[in-house]
């Protein structure tokens, strides 16, 4: 598991139900570090953080919003997308 993986793995395993607004915020935000450092969506870390967005979204009960937001990093990731890391 690298970096990447705890630190996403640590917000939804330590985040008490009250606190899934914060996650998402840090969620948003990684999201918007990585799509800088990498220069594209089109990249598997980027993915993954918009990933967690979409999980964050569903754990708050946002739903429509979250399968609207994982549809889009699921068609972003597809294989023939991505660069290689």
């Amino acid at each position: 598991m690298n970096t990447e993986e705890a630190l996403s793995n640590l917000v939804i395993d330590k985040v008490p139900a009250t606190e899934y607004e914060d996650a998402l915020r840090r969620d948003q935000r990684s999201y918007v570090i990585r799509r800088d450092h990498y220069g594209t969506e089109v990249h598997p870390s980027v993915a993954l953080s918009g990933a967690a967005i979409a999980r964050d979204l569903c754990l708050l009960g946002r739903y429509p919003e979250a399968h609207e937001h994982g549809e889009r990093m699921f068609a972003i990731y597809s294989p023939r997308n991505c660069v290689t890391m």
